[in-house]
């Protein structure tokens, strides 16, 4: 008698998936670097959080007497009242707050302090993402049971998790809005399917908790209702008894809408209190433009178009044609899409800053659907052409990993790529010389009027140690001579970023990697990274931006942003200069102390401006 030993193909993706989000998480240890974490949107998201169980003080009063406190950092707007007000809705704060009494509690008996801010909160808001993300899964992998087998499930679980944006924003973005958004989209279809069903009071408040706390999260993703509405709606007449339906059961209707407005009524008194109206649009000059989309480079474009960073959505779009032939499924599903579509690429930064467009990741819940749909008729249809298509989505799921890692290891940039910076990176991992020149800063001031026009170009400048090799005179010319470098004695063998020497700096030859830059045009924004050895630490060595003229611009910093364990350590000078007379900028670091400092590959990107805007005038 032979033995058949049964696969169970849905737990091994479930184990697969948990144990790369796993591995990528505790390698990159967000939560150890000061400027992760609590970062970009979610300082603001977050604000509420330790506003309210720290300070007991949602109008930040705190903040209005005293700035920034130690270790904390809040970036409140002025609203038209004069006070203070948090730009972003308080649905993810209320997401965050559980795990922040976590840590909460137990930070008094580590040595970390106990103000929001410290490394066991940051660590409780990434285990929150997680968590969040795994419940997320199992709600979608309990609705997508009730149509299609394990097996196929798991593929399209295992696809949606590692073969698409999804990935870095549950890793190395955890905490950005995102994969909560994705965890209550999830749960949502799967009580829709459950309320049909069984309509009941206590399905209603789900159902109405889920609506008020998705569109409190983002507001526009309130058009998660039409999933509702149209569920299992195959025609007109299915439509108007679905009406019909919500008439005789208006008890339950009325649960649904009270419960998702008790959701919105803090954010409602928190307005009303700071801003002195009920609905007030926080985003100040940020707007949609519904009557000058852009679509297609919403969904195509070098910079962050979605289907060009996560391809393999494409697959799921096919898909909803098919859905015709099983229109229960087909309206829901094509009228929000369609919808999503419009809403995203009508803001003004239709890009979104990131990768791949990120306000896309919750709308995979829903995507997962026809994604599945597809590759079930595929595996009816013809069983060879189910193993291409399979062979086809392992290879997207490689493409989309490589990418991410690109990503993180910045030869994608999360907002100034172009056609010929994509190449120029194409099939590598680490930056170039020529990705960066190719890369264009997009006119963010233009953008939010409604026009898409690059304002910056991008220029790069290096310099490694070995390049003093070849200097025989004072100064090293570049390009067209706009750009000089500034030669010095102090190159060494004693340490080494990479490749055989490095410049060693201390008290007695201080300045060293000098660029002097002869073509600024004011305002310029620029980025100077540098690699730093200090054995005996301590020191205050750093990068130096200022004129040639001494007093009228100056600037100095050492912003760590990457430790080896052999301790390099990368610096980073972030700078956008003001608008004043040209002046010469010379570019260098220094250590002024007597203990030696070793410095090497120093990286210039300029934004240069390519044309002066009306207003600088």
């Amino acid at each position: 008698m032979k033995l058949r030993l049964k696969i169970n193909w849905l737990r091994i993706f479930n184990i697969l998936i948990v144990g790369i989000l796993i591995i990528i998480i505790a390698r990159n240890s967000l939560w150890k670097k000061e400027d992760r974490v609590i970062e970009w949107d979610v300082v603001s998201y977050y604000a509420y959080v330790p506003a309210a169980f720290i300070h007991h003080d949602l109008s930040l009063d705190f903040f209005t007497k005293n700035k920034q406190l130690p270790g904390e950092i809040y970036w409140p707007l002025v609203s038209p009242t004069g006070k203070p007000v948090i730009k972003t809705t308080m649905g993810l704060a209320i997401m965050y707050s559980p795990f922040f009494l976590i840590a909460h509690a137990i930070t008094p008996y580590t040595k970390y302090p106990a103000n929001g801010f410290s490394q066991p909160y940051k660590q409780l808001l990434v285990l929150s993402s997680v968590i969040y993300l795994l419940f997320g899964l199992y709600f979608l992998r309990k609705f997508l049971q009730y149509y299609f087998n394990k097996y196929l499930i798991g593929i399209t679980i295992l696809s949606i998790v590692l073969g698409t944006n999804l990935l870095i924003y549950s890793t190395y973005f955890s905490t950005t809005s995102h994969i909560y958004s994705f965890f209550l989209f999830c749960t949502f279809i799967y009580f829709t399917k459950k309320w049909y069903s069984n309509p009941s009071i206590i399905y209603s408040i789900i159902i109405g908790l889920l609506i008020g706390l998705i569109s409190l999260i983002r507001p526009t993703n309130i058009i998660i209702s039409v999933f509702f509405i149209f569920f299992e709606v195959d025609s007109l007449s299915k439509l108007k008894e679905r009406f019909y339906f919500y008439f005789r059961n208006y008890k339950l209707i009325i649960t649904i809408i009270l419960f998702s407005i008790v959701i919105w009524m803090p954010q409602i008194i928190y307005w009303k209190m700071q801003a002195g109206q009920y609905f007030y649009f926080s985003y100040q000059n940020e707007r949609f433009f519904f009557n000058k989309l852009n679509i297609l480079n919403n969904l195509f474009s070098f910079r962050n178009g979605w289907l060009l960073y996560t391809p393999l959505m494409i697959l799921s779009l096919m898909g909803i044609p098919i859905l015709l032939k099983n229109k229960f499924m087909f309206y829901p599903i094509f009228i929000f899409t369609i919808l999503n579509i419009y809403i995203i690429s009508s803001w003004w930064c239709w890009w979104y800053t990131g990768y791949g467009n990120r306000a896309y990741i919750e709308s995979y819940a829903i995507l997962s659907i026809p994604f599945i749909i597809l590759l079930s008729k595929i595996q009816k249809w013809n069983k060879i052409i189910f193993i291409l298509t399979l062979h086809i989505i392992f290879l997207l799921i490689g493409f989309n990993l490589f990418q991410s890692r690109q990503y993180y290891k910045g030869s994608i940039h999360y907002d100034s790529m172009t056609k010929e910076s994509y190449w120029a990176s194409f099939g590598k991992i680490e930056p170039t010389l020529e990705y960066y020149n190719a890369c264009k800063t997009p006119n963010h001031n233009n953008a939010k009027v409604g026009i898409n026009e690059d304002l910056f170009d991008i220029r790069t400048y290096y310099c490694g140690a070995e390049k003093l090799d070849s200097c025989k005179s004072n100064f090293i010319s570049e390009a067209n001579n706009n750009i000089k470098f500034l030669y010095s004695l102090n190159r060494t063998t004693e340490e080494r970023f990479k490749g055989d020497y490095a410049i060693k700096l201390s008290q007695s030859d201080p300045y060293g990697f000098t660029y002097i830059f002869k073509d600024f045009v004011f305002p310029e924004k620029i980025d100077i990274t540098v690699w730093m050895l200090d054995k005996k630490g301590g020191s205050n060595a750093g990068i130096v931006c200022s004129s040639v003229t001494p007093g009228l611009y100056y600037n100095f910093g050492n912003t760590v942003i990457k430790t080896l364990p052999n301790g390099w350590k990368k610096i980073e000078l972030k700078l956008e200069l003001p608008y004043f007379r040209p002046e010469d900028i010379k570019v260098f670091v220094m250590n002024q102390e007597i203990n030696p400092v070793y410095f090497d590959n120093l990286l210039i990107v300029r934004h240069k401006l390519l044309s002066i805007p009306k207003q600088m005038h």
